[in-house]
């Protein structure tokens, strides 16, 4: 479900958030009237025409909930005349260039603590099924997870992925017929978080680590994705892509066995 928004006040215009240079934000969810603070990604005009980052941010979430991992509640944001008159010229400028009425805005996940893998025991990894996490990057071609950037969050003893809008890169260059032979497309899987910890796991074991894949693949439901975006599209959401982004994922689907054996090759 795509939540709406109403934004109060700014917390922060400086968080980290790499190029997009996210704000922290008091809003009101219209659903329920409930009062939360939302993390806003304000994509320029030249960003949403080139890689449809909300639409991918979305898309994202819903796949990480496909493979059973929590998710923060997203939505779109509406910028009105009252919360213009709140901000800096500097910040309204910012929204103004982005030619947009309306931002994604994903609810702040309280006291929870970014992963930062190299200071972590082994033996506190071992809780988490990073195998799952591993895979589903595969599957969405997510490159930002890494140790610079993990977009990985611990909070109740449970992971939450974050930070999805630059998966599903080949969208505009690959071609379908192709894509079926190409396997997991030449993924970096070197440069994954988590790949230096599986790539050490013996190696008789680790035709197991991908054991539950297959089921997720198989229970994956496209529609769900279009159901989405057609969401989306009544905010003005760019996301022409999304067909081929279903197709892509049809394509694992259709073919999960050598997707998975592409993943035991890649860390033996």
């Amino acid at each position: 479900m795509i939540h709406t928004y109403w934004p109060i006040e700014i917390i922060s215009d400086d968080l980290d958030g790499g190029s997009t240079n996210p704000w922290k934000v008091a809003a009101i969810r219209l659903q329920d009237s409930t009062r939360v603070e939302l993390v806003i990604k304000i994509f320029s005009k030249e960003q949403q025409e080139f890689y449809q980052p909300t639409a991918k941010e979305v898309i994202g979430y819903k796949v990480a909930e496909m493979f059973d991992f929590r998710v923060p509640k997203i939505g779109m944001v509406e910028i009105h005349d009252d919360f213009m008159e709140v901000l800096t010229d500097p910040q309204r400028n910012r929204l103004l260039e982005s030619n947009a009425r309306h931002h994604l805005g994903i609810e702040w996940i309280d006291q929870a603590q970014s992963i930062t893998i190299d200071l972590l025991p082994k033996n506190f990894l071992r809780q988490f099924d990073l195998p799952i996490v591993y895979a589903m990057d595969h599957f969405m071609w997510n490159t930002d997870r890494n140790k610079t950037k993990p977009n990985l969050l611990i909070k109740g003893g449970e992971l939450w992925p974050i930070d999805h809008e630059m998966c599903f890169p080949l969208t505009n260059t690959i071609h379908i017929e192709n894509f079926e032979q190409a396997g997991v497309w030449g993924y970096p899987s070197q440069n994954h978080l988590f790949y230096a910890y599986l790539k050490r796991i013996q190696s008789s074991k680790k035709e197991d680590l991908f054991a539950d894949i297959s089921e997720y693949l198989r229970t994956i439901n496209t529609r769900e994705i279009t159901v989405i975006c057609d969401e989306l599209a009544k905010f003005g959401v760019e996301n022409s892509n999304t067909n081929v982004i279903i197709q892509q994922m049809q394509s694992i689907k259709r073919t999960s066995a050598g997707f998975i054996n592409a993943l035991i090759q890649g860390i033996l």
